[in-house]
C-alpha cells in the first residue's frame, strides 16, 4: 500500500493504493493526524510521498513519517526520469513536473 499526499494551494489531496488501484481518497483544507489514522484504518503503508505547492511541507511529512516505512519529499531535487529544462527548474510546479512523470512512466 502507498500513500500520496499533495499539498495544494487550497486543499491537501490525499490517496491510497493498493496493487495499483485507489482505495481511499481525501481532500481536506488541513491534514490532522486522526484523519490519517482514519484513512489508513490503523495500516501501515510501504511508500509515501509528499509534494506541496505551498512550500509548507515539514509538518504534513511529520505527521505522514509515523504510517510509512518510506517517505520522500518530492522537491525540484528529486531525480525523475524526464528532462526539466527549465531556466530555473525550481519555479516549476511541482504539481507539474509529477504530472509529466506520470505520463512519462
Amino acid at each position: 500500500m502507498n500513500l500520496i499526499v499533495d499539498i495544494g494551494n487550497t486543499l491537501v489531496k490525499l490517496a491510497v493504493f493498493d496493487g495499483g488501484r485507489i482505495v481511499a481518497q481525501r481532500c481536506v483544507e488541513r491534514l490532522h493526524p486522526s484523519m490519517l489514522g482514519e484513512l489508513l484504518e490503523g495500516r501501515r503503508v510501504a511508500k509515501a510521498v509528499v509534494a506541496s505547492t505551498r512550500g509548507e511541507a515539514d509538518d504534513v511529512i511529520e505527521t505522514v513519517r509515523p504510517y510509512a516505512d518510506y517517505l520522500l519529499e518530492f522537491t525540484s531535487q528529486t531525480p525523475v526520469p524526464v528532462a526539466n529544462a527549465y531556466h530555473t527548474p525550481e519555479t516549476l510546479g511541482r504539481d507539474r513536473l509529477a504530472a509529466a512523470v506520470g505520463a512519462t512512466v
